[in-house]
């Protein structure tokens, strides 16, 4: 896994001269451990309880606030030689000495910290289906859509399958990394993958995962397994707020199997996530329904 260009960290936790270690307010390059960014960094000496006095350890710069008047505060996130975990952030006083060593770093503009999304294609595309505020418009290359019974679902769902000719919109969110559990049981019977050929307007600062059945686990929707017009309705309403009507239109164009029996449970919905409509959103999704030649079923 690259993380070039990305400033990195090394802290020295404050300990008594007396200890017989360096004096606690030097400054001076270090290289980080095996695993981390190659790029020479400053040793920071920070304050510290005494049971981590003298311990060496790596961070990554999240950002910096208050540069212009100092002392500012430094954010900074735990480095760990396998992976960069999305641990709490710790804040650093920053004085004047600290700033200009953190000037002197390959990439005076400190940069965030890398953060773990998920690349949403169906009801994530929604926000009032998940509590992930931080959250950005995408769109993904070599990638389409289609309806599909997964195994061990009881309804068809969306799952993403490969499509070099494709592209698809979404919406990325950040997944607290407690949260991932959680969003694994929710995409249970799909795979989780590092996504390629994301594009969004967060640059090198995000790590994006899509979810996808592979072809061995998932068949046609039939009438035992229909599409649920409840989840339709939450998928066409993310996409109108995010991409608008002509987001809409690319969703029904980007996916497959619009041959699937759809069950009308508008009135009773079955969907657990499902939303309320406004009447304009209702005829977006009718209108489209009936173009792609869905066939709406009141029972099955």
């Amino acid at each position: 896994m690259k993380f070039e260009k990305r400033c990195a960290l090394q802290i020295r936790h404050r300990i008594p001269i007396s200890a017989g270690f360096c004096a606690p307010d030097t400054y001076r390059a270090n290289a980080l451990p095996a695993g981390a960014p190659s790029v020479l960094s400053p040793e920071i000496v920070i304050p510290s309880a005494p049971r981590l006095s003298g311990s060496l350890q790596s961070f990554i710069v999240a950002a910096v606030l208050g540069p212009e008047s100092l002392p500012g505060r430094l954010l900074l996130r735990h480095w760990d030689e396998s992976q960069l975990l999305p641990s709490r952030l710790i804040s650093v006083t920053m004085d004047r000495a600290l700033w200009q060593v953190l000037a002197t770093l390959p990439t005076p503009r400190l940069i965030q910290a890398m953060e773990d999304y998920v690349f949403g294609y169906g009801s994530l595309v929604n926000r009032g289906t998940h509590d992930y505020v931080n959250a950005h418009p995408a769109r993904i290359d070599g990638w389409r859509r289609a309806w599909r019974h997964v195994v061990g679902r009881k309804v068809a769902f969306l799952t993403a399958v490969p499509d070099a000719n494709s592209t698809m919109d979404g919406l990325i969110a950040s997944v607290p990394h407690t949260a991932w559990e959680a969003l694994d049981q929710r995409e249970h019977s799909y795979d989780r993958a590092l996504a390629q050929d994301v594009a969004h307007s967060l640059g090198e600062a995000a790590r994006v995962h899509i979810y996808h059945a592979p072809p061995e686990r998932h068949v046609p929707a039939t009438g035992l397994h229909p599409v649920l017009l409840s989840y339709v309705d939450v998928v066409v309403q993310g996409y109108l707020r995010e991409f608008g009507t002509d987001g809409v239109q690319r969703f029904f164009e980007t996916t497959d199997g619009w041959d699937a029996p759809v069950l009308d449970d508008r009135n009773d919905p079955i969907y657990p996530r499902h939303q309320v409509l406004k009447p304009a959103e209702l005829e977006v999704s009718n209108f489209w329904l009936n173009e792609v030649g869905a066939v709406l079923h009141t029972e099955l």
